[in-house]
């Protein structure tokens, strides 16, 4: 037969558990972005702080209007302008053809007399 073998009790209580992690690192953005614009302009404001989360369609950077709306009312006047152009240059059109209308009946009418 065999020896028994000697077998050790423990009695379990419950302790805090503490747990540690030290690491290393660095800590970096998960998109980083380059910002350009397309057209020119004086900076009027940059509402949001340099490395601060946005989301996306939040205005980075508002440029002066000024010029912009100036040149859209520059171009409304132009249409403007063009359209009045339009309209005189038909009304001249048509009180051509009246005349030329005017002028070919008289040149009838001499033929047959």
């Amino acid at each position: 037969m065999t020896q028994p073998v000697p077998v050790r009790v423990v009695t379990l209580e419950a302790r805090p558990v503490q747990m540690s992690v030290v690491v290393a690192g660095r800590v970096a953005a998960a998109r980083e972005t380059t910002l350009a614009s397309t057209v020119t302009g004086r900076v009027w404001a940059t509402p949001v702080a340099e490395g601060a989360a946005v989301r996306a369609g939040t205005p980075l950077v508002v440029l002066d209007s000024d010029e912009w709306r100036a040149a859209v009312a520059q171009a409304r006047a132009q249409q403007a302008d063009a359209r009045n152009q339009l309209a005189e240059a038909e009304r001249q059109a048509a009180r051509q053809r009246v005349a030329q209308a005017d002028a070919a009946l008289r040149q009838s009418r001499a033929r047959l007399d």
